[in-house]
């Protein structure tokens, strides 16, 4: 049996996460699987591919692959009709069609099947039989040839086989011009400085993540690579910096994912949404931003956070013009940095502490407050994000440090 599934296309942390799923659901029915690759030439209407060369991994599972040239032919011929036919509405009307009709979503009702619709039932979530594998689905492969290539770019940078190293990516402005539109998702580079210093201190080699439109880090060490602003700068290396390094530090924001397809140990700071973003893999932590209500002045703690209602955790649509979120401080940061470090050395055989345990119990009691209450602005989600929020909530097993 074949399992037919198309990423979204044009983000690659929406694509990373799909393609998991996808995985987890076809090792899950025994199913091969095959994902629908965009063509270059769709590109000419308005989008852009998020990388070509992650459409070219391979997979060791069910014969999994990126290339069923009929099915891919056809597919890409119906997107590229209806994706005109959106651009023609929104030039003549103004407004175009919904994303779930001008990008193919074949395959979306079984990785995250939307069981409110008998109606929504937390217990069919809970008894997905995707949750007993999602854990367990071997990361992509990248070309050998490209492995290669990449290899010998980076030994300029002393980077061998034996070198440890570490990708680092901070979400800022720059990214697609949002400063004034969503800032609140983004951070300060410089807030990671000390971070940095003390990854080099302990032998790794750091190198920062994203593209050249952010704010350069005015730092220079031979251990630290300010990696967009350089010659390596490439859609191959982008892949293999995350899949080959040590571990990875990120925010909420696309190649987050693309590190948990890859199984990479993850440290995710000044996380904004709890709900839809808890740390996910054993081996992950995280550390949430502060909130700050505005007519008070209070600001309230990762812990306090947990009993706010859905409208302030909701990544789909933040409501924040009564909230102020705070940045991890300098301190936070290193001090989360040193720990993870610590667990990492220690292969993640450290017990969590009690705070990492009552963080944790209370992000599941929440949760399951919030998905019971059938909370207004929870049951606003489209079904697709009502199924996609209640599975990874299921799924998370990593813990929050405390602040």
């Amino acid at each position: 049996m074949k399992f037919i599934f198309t990423p979204l296309f044009y983000s690659i942390g929406n694509a990373s996460e799909e393609i998991l799923w996808a995985h987890a659901y076809a090792l899950k029915k025994k199913f091969s699987l095959n994902i629908i690759k965009p063509y270059s030439w769709t590109e000419c209407l308005g989008y852009k591919i998020c990388n070509k060369e992650f459409f070219n991994l391979s997979f060791s599972i069910n014969k999994s692959k990126f290339n069923n040239i009929h099915i891919n032919l056809i597919i890409n011929c119906i997107f590229f009709l209806k994706r005109f036919i959106h651009l023609f509405f929104k030039k003549i009307n103004g407004v175009g069609l919904k994303e779930d009709w001008r990008f193919p979503r074949i395959g979306y009702s079984q990785i995250w099947p939307p069981h409110h619709q008998v109606p929504y039932s937390l217990d069919l979530y809970k008894n997905n039989p995707i949750l007993d594998v999602i854990h367990y689905v071997p990361p992509p492969i990248l070309d050998p040839q490209i492995e290669e290539e990449c290899k010998k770019l980076l030994k300029v940078f002393g980077v061998d086989a034996v070198t440890r190293y570490v990708c680092i990516h901070v979400r800022d402005p720059g990214y697609h011009g949002d400063g004034n539109r969503r800032n609140y998702r983004n951070a300060d580079i410089n807030n990671y400085l000390d971070g940095i210093r003390y990854l080099i201190k302990k032998g790794f080699i750091v190198f920062r993540m994203g593209d050249n439109k952010m704010k350069p880090l005015l730092f220079q060490h031979p251990k630290f690579v300010d990696y967009p602003f350089t010659l390596l700068k490439s859609e191959a290396m982008d892949l293999f910096l995350i899949k080959n390094c040590s571990f990875y530090i990120g925010m909420q924001s696309g190649i987050l994912d693309t590190a948990i397809l890859f199984s990479k140990p993850i440290l995710t700071l000044n996380i904004i949404d709890w709900f839809f973003a808890f740390p996910f893999k054993r081996n992950d932590r995280g550390v949430m931003k502060s909130i700050k209500f505005k007519n008070n002045n209070k600001q309230i703690n990762s812990c306090e956070r947990f009993l706010l209602p859905f409208k302030y955790t909701n990544s789909f649509s933040i409501v924040d013009e009564d909230i102020e979120f705070i940045e991890n401080s300098q301190e936070q940061i290193l001090q989360s940095i040193k720990y993870f470090v610590l667990e990492f050395e220690s292969n993640f055989k450290i017990p969590p502490t009690d705070e990492m345990i009552k963080s944790k119990n209370l992000f599941l009691e929440n949760s399951f407050r919030i998905m019971n209450s059938k909370d207004d602005s929870f049951m606003t989600l489209s079904r697709q994000q009502l199924a996609r929020a209640t599975l990874k909530n299921l799924s998370s097993r990593g813990f929050l440090y405390d602040q």
